[in-house]
């Protein structure tokens, strides 16, 4: 079948003088890589063969193997580098090849795009995502020899400007050159390519102007992008972009991670009769789950055959989850660290298993990502509300959703998908190979559109208003769905202009409107005179690059920039996981001096303490033991309340106790407060006098309080409140919020009237929030009409 007749842009023409050519798509994917390539003739301008997936021949420790897809993955052994599925495999000899994560294993590179990662201990050429995104760009590259008139590469249609400017540094790197809409958003390349398979037949039956979703679960990202599609009367089609998702990092991968995690690391304890929580945070996390991830896949990828096949046959999926199992065969040897060797055999899961582990992922009401130092679970639904959303638009309204990436041959998925929006809207690829390579074919059409007409069935279109923060507010300068590229200048003479308040001026950039609005970029400029009028010049090209320029307009210095967002490109990542991200890319970047990284490491335990991550703060914190003697004491405390959230008082006391034995009178405080918890009064008593001998304060004589009164000791117990009250001095507002919650506790204590109403008005006044002026760093530049 030609599919050109119906891929070609409305009214478009071929460009002269054209020569036979081929043009590349790529797919540079979080899982998996693929290239794919269309080859044209002039002595047959509108006929052309379907885009073809190329095999591509990849190393491995065993001899090479051939495949479409190309593992993103780059493995440098001490005597070669191996790139896709050769430097895959050897991540289940991880420990055997010395291989550590981030250093000489680098995956899932894309998911770190834009973020400003580094991994500095890897090797030269590996040393950035975008540097190992160019490895295996290069490696596909260069295993289609010969010349190319154009290729495409493909983003997730989330991608943020920083992540863009990161996937063209690294085909810079590979040595493709990319040029203005090279870059082209998943979803739709995956449209482009089912179009291209189906023919328009595909649409018989829906409304010449449908409402289209793309849902693209793949490896590592879920992408969701609506648009308009419209059938004209000429027999071509016309596609209005109207929204995308923000990015969502959702893929098959964090599957593949709850199972090894919920189902075979408990699995492998039992049947190694080992408790598994003695297994640490580095042995889970560096040593167990890279060598058994491939295990995880395949249970996951063979139960999802097996329920699919069941399907065909005419069995209902939720019925066959209960008697349905993919078992792993054999014994699969782990290696740890220590020099000893587990035995993993005949490893199985089952479908109500499975279909548990699912739950978070294909939860309808619950959005928000729930993450902690092993998985991350995210809704499905999150990005597909989330574009619903931005499109001001009911599942209801959606009349054709094709769902594409390897994670859609989930029939869970699948199903979950059908029941929100119609057994018959949803629309999947026949072939599950067609579904993980459906994104290279598309954009391999992209290429030769743009070759051909010098413009595609695709226009590119910004996602989102920008707008220029001014006196007035938000002014709007780049509307969301204007067609890209666009270039303007914001002049003078126009029917609004820009002027210096006088001083230095606060330029920000927002992008969206209402409660979506957000900053994306803040800049000072030198000081201008004031009532000088500015000319604001920028450019947001067909790759979502924004650049701008402010030049007083009677001379002076431009002052010049670029949209950078790097830390906001995860939907709803939280202030304290911000925090950990700039940290640990400072630690790795050597920002920090020497000395004082020690402070950094306990600073990133507590942390991952507050976020949940109990575990990856406990293997800090006695990592830091281990390394720095001046921390011992602090870092014991830390790692006992750690291990008090975790809920193991074992652990809690015995790291207390050592502590007290390294000269910690904290320690004797804490170990009285666990102690009272336990009921365990006359202990605790012994540790508060110990901890008033050595560090006489208001909260020891409370905690004191609270022992004596248990142990019906009134009379002493008054007597220490007296006392404790007395050390609290009167000024409340002073107190952090620890000490101001001893406080209430002895006011609760107290009989005395006149403390409880201290505490309820200062308890008010903290609710009530300080009034604090908003950070004032230049000022905003004013906005004036002209009167005429």
């Amino acid at each position: 079948m030609n599919p050109l007749p119906y891929l070609r842009p409305p009214g478009a023409k071929l460009r002269p003088r054209l020569k036979a050519c081929r043009v590349l798509g790529i797919d540079l994917g979080t899982t998996n890589s693929t290239v794919a390539e269309i080859r044209w003739s002039p002595s047959e301008p509108e006929t052309i063969e379907p885009a073809v997936c190329l095999e591509v021949a990849q190393p491995t420790l065993s001899g090479d193997f051939t495949s479409v897809l190309v593992p993103s993955v780059v493995s440098q052994l001490s005597d070669r580098q191996l790139v896709g599925e050769g430097a895959r495999r050897c991540l289940s000899r991880s420990v055997e090849l010395g291989l550590r994560p981030f250093v000489n294993y680098l995956a899932e590179a894309k998911n770190e795009m834009g973020i400003g990662r580094t991994y500095p201990q890897a090797k030269s050429g590996c040393r950035s995502p975008a540097e190992v995104s160019g490895q295996v760009l290069r490696f596909l590259r260069d295993q289609t020899p010969g010349a190319v008139a154009r290729t495409v590469v493909t983003v997730p249609a989330s991608f943020q400007i920083s992540q863009r400017e990161d996937t063209l540094l690294a085909a810079d790197l590979a040595g493709l050159r990319l040029g203005h809409g090279d870059l082209l958003d998943e979803p739709l390349a995956a449209f482009l390519d089912f179009l291209a398979r189906q023919g328009p037949a595909i649409l018989d039956g829906v409304a010449d102007e449908t409402e289209t979703m793309i849902v693209d679960f793949g490896g590592g990202t879920c992408d969701v992008a609506i648009f308009t599609l419209r059938r004209l009367p000429d027999g071509t089609l016309s596609v209005s972009p109207r929204a995308v998702s923000r990015y969502h990092r959702l893929g098959g991968a964090d599957i593949d991670r709850a199972i090894v995690h919920q189902v075979l690391i408990p699995e492998l304890a039992r049947q190694n009769r080992i408790p598994p929580e003695d297994w640490e945070y580095e042995v889970r996390k560096e040593q167990l789950e890279p060598q058994l991830l491939a295990t995880a896949e395949q249970l996951k990828v063979g139960l999802c055959e097996l329920l699919v096949h069941r399907q065909a046959h005419g069995a209902d999926l939720t019925e066959v989850l209960a008697d349905t199992v993919k078992t792993y065969p054999g014994v699969q040897t782990v290696r740890l660290a220590d020099g000893s060797q587990l035995k993993l055999s005949s490893p199985a899961l089952d479908g109500l298993r499975f279909a548990e582990l699912m739950t978070p992922f294909l939860d309808a009401e619950s959005l928000q990502a729930d993450e902690d130092e092993y998985t991350l679970s995210c809704s499905v639904f999150a990005p597909i509300t989330d574009a619903l959303e931005r499109a001001k638009l009911r599942p209801s309204q959606i009349g054709f959703l094709l769902a594409v990436g390897g994670s859609s041959l989930n029939p869970l998925v699948i199903q979950a998908l059908k029941e929100s929006f119609g057994e018959f809207l949803v629309h999947r690829f026949d072939s599950a190979l067609d579904m993980q390579v459906a994104v290279a074919r598309g954009a391999a059409y992209h290429a030769l559109l743009l070759h051909l007409y010098g413009r595609s069935l695709l226009t590119p279109v910004s996602s989102d208003s920008l707008s220029l923060q001014t006196d007035r507010g938000l002014h709007e300068i780049v509307p969301r769905g204007q067609a890209l590229p666009f270039a303007a200048d914001f002049r003078p003479s126009g029917p609004h202009r820009i002027v210096a308040p006088g001083g230095p001026i606060r330029i920000t950039f927002w992008a969206g409107a209402g409660v979506e609005a957000r900053p994306v970029f803040t800049g000072v400029t030198q000081p201008i005179p004031a009532g000088m009028p500015l000319t604001l010049s920028f450019d947001l090209d067909a790759n979502q690059h924004f650049t701008f320029g402010v030049t007083p307009a009677e001379g002076g210095e431009t002052f010049a920039g670029k949209i950078e967002s790097p830390l906001h490109n995860v939907v709803n990542p939280g202030k304290d996981r911000e925090m950990i991200l700039r940290i640990e890319r400072a630690v790795r970047s050597g920002e920090y001096p020497p000395e004082t990284i020690p402070a950094r490491m306990l600073e990133l335990a507590l942390l991952h303490s507050k976020v949940g991550m109990h575990d990856k703060a406990a293997a800090l914190l006695k990592r830091l033991i281990r390394q720095q003697p001046e921390y011992r004491q602090s870092a014991l405390v830390h790692l006992a309340n750690v291990y008090g959230r975790k809920g193991d008082a074992f652990r809690q006391e015995k790291c207390f106790l050592d502590a007290v034995l390294a000269g910690s009178s904290m320690a004797l405080l804490n170990l009285a407060n666990l102690y009272s918890r336990k009921g365990r009064w006359a202990e605790a008593e012994e540790m508060c006098r110990r901890f008033e001998a050595e560090e006489p304060s208001a909260i020891g004589m409370v905690l004191l309080a609270r022992c004596l009164r248990a142990q019906g000791r009134n009379e002493e117990a008054t007597e220490a409140l007296f006392d404790a009250f007395n050390r609290f001095g009167s000024d409340l507002a002073s107190f952090d919020e620890t000490t101001f919650s001893w406080y209430q506790a002895a006011a609760t204590m107290s009989s005395d009237p006149v403390h409880r109403r201290l505490a309820a008005a200062e308890e008010a006044r903290r609710k009530a929030g300080p009034l604090r002026p908003d950070e004032d760093d230049g000022h905003l530049p004013r906005l004036e009409s002209d009167p005429r």
